[in-house]
C-alpha cells in the first residue's frame, strides 16, 4: 500500500511540473492576494504507436497568426524549419502560394484603406530566408491562381476592390505571370472577372463582363452580363469559350470552374427566360448539359453584378456541388447539398507532403494523426516558436484567430531562422571585399541582390558577411563592439561584431510610414552617455523611439 502512495505521489508530481511546462514561463509583477486559475492545455492522448513523431515532424508547416504579426489584428505568417521550430516569415500577410522548391508567396500589407496596396507581393525563400518583392507597378488585391513551374507563378490584380470599397463598383482585373526568383511580373491578359487555371497549369478560364441593353425577368438593363474565355500560357492566346452541345445557348456565362482532372467544366448560365442554371461542358466530348434553375441575383451597378451565397463547386471529378443540389454528372442523380465547409479562412486540418499524417489546430495546439484518424502527438505553437511576438497570442479566440495554411515538402534549414537571419559567415577569403580601408576600425556595406542585401563587414582587417536581410539601414556603435539594423518593415536588429546572427531587439513597426506603406527614412543615433541606448528615427514623418540594446550584445 506504501508503495502505491509513493508512486501516485510521484505521478501526480510529474502531471503537475508537465502543465506547468506546457502553460509556458509565469510573467514577473506585482504580488496580488489572489490568483485566477487558468485552465491547462489538455493534450490529446496518443493511440497509435504506429508512427514516430516529433516537432522535426512538422517540418513545412506554415502557419498563419496574430502572435508573430504587426500590433493590431494583422496576422504573419510563419513556417517550421528542419529542426522543427517555427519561424518568423512575414508580419501583415495573406498567405498565397508555396511551390515544391521552398518559395513562399504571400501578399504583404493586406487590409483597410487604399494606399496599402501599392506593390505588395512578396515571394520568401525558405532556403535562404530572403524576401524578394514582386514589381507590377499595380494597385490591388493579390489573388494566387497557379504555379507554373517552381518558381514561376500566375496571379490576378484585383484592383475591383479598391474601387468597390471607395466606390461602390467593381472593374476588371489583370492577370499576370511572375517570377519569384528576380520579382519580375509580365501582364498576361486584363479586363477579366472570375478567373481559375487548369489542373493541368496550361490555361486559364476567365471572363469579361458587359452590361445588358435589354430588361429581363431577373436581370434589368446595365446588369452585368459575363462572356467565356480561355487563354493559352503556351502560346500566349487567347480565345472565346464557345458554348457547344447545348439545346438552348445561354446570353451570359461566368464563374467557370475545372473538374479536378481537367476533363469538364461548369459554368453559370443566364438564360433567355430569365433563369440561372449550372452548365458542364464535357471537353472532350464537345458537349454539354444544363443543370435544374439555381438561385442567382443580377444587379444593374456594375458589370460583375451576379451575386449568391457560394458558386457551383466540384466536389470530385463527377460530383458538382451547388447551394440548392448535388449531381453526379455522370449519372445525372442529385441529392441534397452538403455544408459548405472550404469558401472561406485557413484550413482546419492539413495532409503531410506524403499523405501519411494529418495536422489539425484546436487552440494554439498543432495536434497530429495518422490518415486512420489515430492521435500520434501534440505540439502548442508557444513551444516551436522563441521569436519577438505580438501581444496577442496563438490561442487568441474567434476575433485573432490562427490557422494552419499549408504543409509543404520543403522546409527552411535549421540555421534560417527568419527574413533577417544569417546565415553561416564565409571565410574572409569567399567573402567580397568590403569598401574601404578598415585596417583600424569597422566598415560596413550593403550588397544589393534579388534576394535581399548582404551586409560586408570588415572589422580591422578581417572580413565576413551576413544576409540576406530585408533593406533597412545599420549604423556601429562609437565602441566598435556592436552595430544595430533597422529593417524597412520596422523590426530592430543588433548584432556582436564578429557574430553572424542578427537578434531581434525591438521594432517600429508602430510608426506611420509602415503603417501607411510607404518607404520609411530612418536615422539612427546613439546615446553618448549609454550607447546601449538607440533612438531609430523616422524622418517623413517625424517620429522616433528609444530601444535598449542587451547587455549579451552592448557589453564591452
Amino acid at each position: 500500500m506504501k508503495t502505491r502512495v509513493v508512486y501516485l505521489m510521484v505521478v501526480l508530481l510529474f502531471l503537475s511540473l508537465a502543465c506547468q511546462a506546457v502553460a509556458g514561463p509565469s510573467i514577473s509583477g506585482n504580488a496580488v492576494s489572489t490568483a485566477t486559475v487558468e485552465t491547462p492545455i489538455v493534450l490529446p492522448t496518443p493511440t497509435s504507436p504506429l508512427e514516430p513523431v516529433s516537432e522535426k515532424t512538422l517540418a513545412g508547416l506554415i502557419v498563419s497568426s496574430p502572435a508573430f504579426g504587426a500590433e493590431g489584428y494583422w496576422r504573419g505568417l510563419g513556417i517550421v524549419n528542419e529542426a522543427g521550430e517555427l519561424i518568423h516569415v512575414a508580419d501583415e500577410a495573406w498567405y498565397l502560394g508555396y511551390s515544391s522548391s521552398g518559395l513562399l508567396v504571400y501578399q504583404h500589407g493586406y487590409g483597410y484603406g487604399l494606399d496599402r496596396y501599392a506593390s505588395n507581393l512578396k515571394a520568401y525563400h525558405a532556403d535562404t530566408g530572403g524576401t524578394v518583392e514582386i514589381v507590377d507597378g499595380l494597385e490591388g488585391v493579390k489573388e494566387f491562381l497557379a504555379w507554373v513551374d517552381s518558381n514561376r507563378f500566375v496571379y490576378a490584380n484585383r484592383y475591383e476592390q479598391l474601387l468597390f470599397e471607395a466606390y461602390g463598383y467593381f472593374e476588371g482585373s489583370e492577370v499576370l505571370i511572375a517570377d519569384g526568383e528576380g520579382g519580375k511580373a509580365s501582364l498576361l491578359f486584363e479586363h477579366a472577372f472570375q478567373f481559375q487555371a487548369s489542373p493541368d497549369r496550361s490555361q486559364i478560364a476567365y471572363t469579361t463582363g458587359t452590361k445588358m441593353e435589354m430588361d429581363g425577368e431577373k436581370m434589368q438593363r446595365g446588369a452585368g452580363c459575363f462572356d467565356g474565355h480561355l487563354y493559352d500560357l503556351a502560346s500566349s492566346t487567347s480565345t472565346r469559350f464557345e458554348p457547344n452541345g447545348l439545346t438552348e445557348s445561354p446570353l451570359c456565362m461566368g464563374y467557370p470552374e475545372w473538374s479536378p482532372d481537367g476533363k469538364r467544366m461548369a459554368w453559370i448560365g443566364y438564360f433567355p427566360d430569365g433563369t440561372f442554371h449550372p452548365i458542364v461542358f464535357d471537353l472532350e466530348e464537345g458537349t454539354g448539359v444544363t443543370y435544374p434553375e439555381i438561385r442567382v441575383s443580377g444587379s444593374n451597378q456594375f458589370p460583375s453584378g451576379w451575386s449568391m451565397g457560394y458558386p457551383p463547386a466540384w466536389i470530385d471529378e463527377h460530383t458538382l456541388w451547388t447551394e440548392a443540389y448535388e449531381v453526379d454528372v455522370q449519372s445525372g442523380q442529385q441529392t441534397a447539398p452538403r455544408e459548405n465547409t472550404w469558401a472561406y479562412g485557413g484550413s482546419a486540418r492539413v495532409t503531410s507532403p506524403d499523405g501519411r499524417l494529418v495536422a489539425g489546430l484546436n487552440k494554439g495546439v498543432v495536434e497530429i494523426q495518422d490518415a486512420n484518424g489515430n492521435s500520434l502527438a501534440a505540439y502548442p505553437l508557444d513551444g516551436l516558436y522563441h521569436g519577438a511576438r505580438n501581444r496577442i497570442g496563438f490561442d487568441a479566440g474567434e476575433e485573432f484567430q490562427t490557422f494552419i495554411e499549408d504543409w509543404g515538402a520543403f522546409a527552411p534549414p535549421a540555421s534560417v531562422e527568419s527574413d533577417l537571419q544569417a546565415g553561416t559567415a564565409p571565410s574572409a577569403t569567399e567573402a567580397p571585399g568590403a569598401a574601404g580601408d578598415c585596417s583600424s576600425g569597422v566598415v560596413i556595406t550593403a550588397r544589393d541582390t534579388s534576394k535581399g542585401d548582404y551586409l560586408q563587414i570588415c572589422s580591422y582587417g578581417e572580413q565576413y558577411e551576413i544576409g540576406p536581410v530585408a533593406k533597412g539601414v545599420f549604423a556601429v556603435s562609437p565602441t566598435e563592439k556592436f552595430f544595430v539594423y533597422c529593417s524597412n518593415t520596422g523590426i530592430v536588429y543588433a548584432a556582436r561584431i564578429g557574430e553572424v546572427t542578427l537578434q531581434v531587439v525591438g521594432s517600429v513597426k508602430n510608426f506611420s510610414a509602415i503603417q501607411r506603406g510607404d518607404v520609411p527614412r530612418f536615422e539612427i543615433d546613439f546615446s553618448q552617455e549609454d550607447p546601449s541606448k538607440v533612438t531609430i528615427r523616422e524622418l517623413s514623418y517625424h517620429q522616433s523611439q528609444v530601444i535598449s540594446i542587451p547587455k549579451g550584445i552592448s557589453a564591452p
